[in-house]
């Protein structure tokens, strides 16, 4: 069944990206209990690799490592570097992507054995102990290559957000809420507390949020709110 453009645009849609070389996707309306099948070119041969803000998403061609922001909306295109192999990867951008102050920062999961891996879609960052991270961000359409970073072990992230053109996040060792400030001219990326220590709590489950112009550093059993300045 196909998907025409007045359904396209009433609802926020669940998508499935599979068949051979993911060639076809299937887009699911929760409030209609209904599924559409279609096929766009854009997305054949590609590996969606992460949804951003804006309707963006970031796009990897399995065979090229090509790398661009797509939006499906507007079906606008921005070129970036390429990208590696990855066994995992999150995505933020910091301003929407036309913006002249807007970065993309990416956090990228790999092993020693990413290199010789020929499955595209094999992400599990369980496969493998010897896992590194590491920030790779850029200015979209400007830098030729992305600036990386490898993250030592106190700051990998649980989770982050995008906030008032600043990025955030939440340190695994020790919960602590930090400022990620990515230096396009420097390529340098510096990790600076938010809060002067963790959030006392008993709970294994943490994360962030933003409401109402402020930042939330929850748990299962407290919650804080931030505004940074």
């Amino acid at each position: 069944m196909s998907l025409d453009e007045n359904k396209r645009e009433k609802f926020p849609w669940l998508v499935i990206h599979h068949g051979d070389n993911k060639q076809e996707q299937t887009f699911c309306n929760i409030l209609e209990n209904k599924s559409y099948v279609t096929s766009i070119p854009e997305l054949r041969n590609k590996k969606i690799c992460a949804c951003s803000r804006d309707e963006w998403l970031v796009l990897r061609d399995f065979y090229s490592g090509d790398c661009y922001l797509w939006n499906p909306s507007s079906e606008d295109k921005i070129q970036l570097p390429p990208l590696p192999k990855y066994k995992y990867l999150k995505c933020l951008l910091s301003a929407p992507p036309r913006d002249p102050e807007c970065l993309v920062l990416l956090l990228i999961s790999q092993t020693a054995l990413d290199d010789d891996d020929d499955d595209p879609d094999d992400e599990n960052p369980d496969d493998d102990d010897d896992i590194t991270f590491t920030f790779y961000f850029c200015k979209p359409g400007y830098n030729q290559q992305f600036h990386k970073q490898q993250l030592t072990q106190d700051n990998e992230l649980e989770s982050w957000i995008g906030f008032k053109g600043k990025f955030y996040g939440l340190t695994s060792h020790g919960s602590m809420l930090v400022r990620l400030d990515p230096d396009n001219d420097s390529g340098i990326v510096t990790v600076t507390p938010v809060a002067m220590e963790p959030m006392p709590t008993r709970s294994v489950y943490q994360d962030i949020m933003h409401a109402r112009g402020q930042l939330i550093h929850q748990s299962s059993d407290q919650m804080r709110a931030l505004d940074p300045k």
